[in-house]
């Protein structure tokens, strides 16, 4: 009922103001009901972005995780990756344990593993004892890097019995040739990411142009 009659008050203070109506002026209540009211509608759509900015945010980290574990990674590990790509500042190991609700030994060591691969980075805040971590700016690219890396030794490895092979009589063709496949496949996929790294580097700075400029 109280909808109705503010709706009603707020309607005729819009025709007043136009002057499609005529009659006495809104009153100091009518027009104190009015704000209220107001103010409550602002609070109402702040609370639903707030619910569903935060049920956004939950279900991008729990599905980080399930990617990390599809690629038989942990998914607690792709769980911190995903909270730290939500946040614009830098996150405390207290801070990310509370949020994923598990215990600070298992988050520590998967902090420190991200660092060695370069996906995070310790952030020094000024007043703050604490450790605090975000998220690499390129991480993405330097997941790729980190995975072209492992394709290198694979490579190295080819050419080291290819190296082996051709001082032996005793190597079968067989071998022999799937070495030779082997070290060509590597060769080819290294040339297509080293290809890609360049594109991904100017996309990415085109990227940021758009972020800077959208800012």
């Amino acid at each position: 009922a109280s909808r109705g009659i503010v709706g009603q008050i707020m309607g005729r203070s819009r025709m007043m103001a136009r002057g499609a109506v005529t009659g006495p002026p809104i009153s100091s209540v009518d027009s104190a009901l009015v704000l209220v009211f107001e103010s409550y509608q602002t609070f109402q759509a702040h609370a639903r972005y707030l619910l569903d900015s935060t049920r956004i945010r939950t279900e991008f980290i729990l599905d980080f995780g399930e990617g990390y574990r599809a690629f038989g990674l942990s998914r607690l590990m792709g769980q911190i990756v995903g909270l730290l790509l939500c946040e614009d500042q830098p996150q405390s190991l207290n801070v990310i344990t509370e949020r994923l609700a598990v215990s600070k030994g298992p988050v520590s060591q998967i902090t420190r593993r991200l660092r060695d691969h370069a996906l995070l980075r310790k952030v020094p805040i000024a007043g703050s004892r604490r450790d605090h971590y975000a998220a690499e700016p390129d991480i993405f690219g330097r997941a790729y890097r980190n995975h072209a890396e492992k394709q290198v030794k694979n490579l190295e490895l080819a050419r080291r019995y290819q190296a082996r092979l051709a001082e032996s009589s005793d190597a079968s063709n067989t071998l022999r040739r799937r070495v030779a496949e082997m070290a060509a496949f590597y060769e080819l996929m290294l040339e297509h990411q080293k290809a890609f790294m360049e594109a991904w580097a100017r996309r990415r700075a085109a990227l940021e142009c758009d972020a800077e400029s959208g800012e």
